[in-house]
């Protein structure tokens, strides 16, 4: 159950794309606008979403076994992370931007942000701006309909949504 140096370094790496792909500015509206500003992009000048494809055939068979089984493992010990990164860092970013008068509604038009997708790779996951919010008969926020880069909306529960800048009060 542990990592080599190599595995170990490998998943920091991935970790650190997902962190430095997390957009900076705004996410313009128009579909031929360039990507959102991120931090990758000054550290490497593009986004770190795409992995290299590697050749599955030319590792032999007891090798290939070794490798796939602890690929599965740092797979399993990266959802741990995701799920760890989902509940606790994102849900402080949320009540970071939460104020004592405004914790109920606390989603507006026009603020950017991170659409969770179940299905969708964790390098995949679209930012996108909010358009329309939805209350409930109690008066809270309950879903939005967002705007995604491609002209796409979705509406979704504010459970799924994460603020990735601070409204303009």
């Amino acid at each position: 159950n542990k990592f080599s140096f190599e595995e170990l370094t490998t998943m920091l790496h991935e970790v650190e794309a997902v962190v430095n792909s997390r957009p900076l500015a705004p996410v313009h509206d128009a579909p031929h606008e360039q990507d959102a500003l991120t931090p990758a992009h000054f550290l490497l000048g593009r986004r770190l979403t795409a992995f290299p494809s590697v050749n599955v055939e030319a590792i032999p068979g007891s090798a290939r076994r070794d490798t796939t089984r602890r690929w599965l493992h740092r797979q399993q010990l990266l959802d741990r992370f995701w799920r760890r990164w989902r509940k606790e860092y994102l849900l402080q970013l949320r009540s970071a931007h939460r104020s004592a008068e405004t914790r109920t509604n606390d989603l507006q038009n026009g603020d950017l942000v991170l659409v969770h997708e179940d299905k969708t790779p964790r390098l995949m996951r679209k930012t996108g701006r909010i358009e329309t919010v939805q209350l409930g008969r109690d008066n809270h926020l309950r879903s939005c309909l967002v705007r995604l880069p491609s002209g796409v909306t979705l509406w979704r529960p504010v459970q799924l949504l994460y603020p990735l800048e601070l409204a303009s009060e």
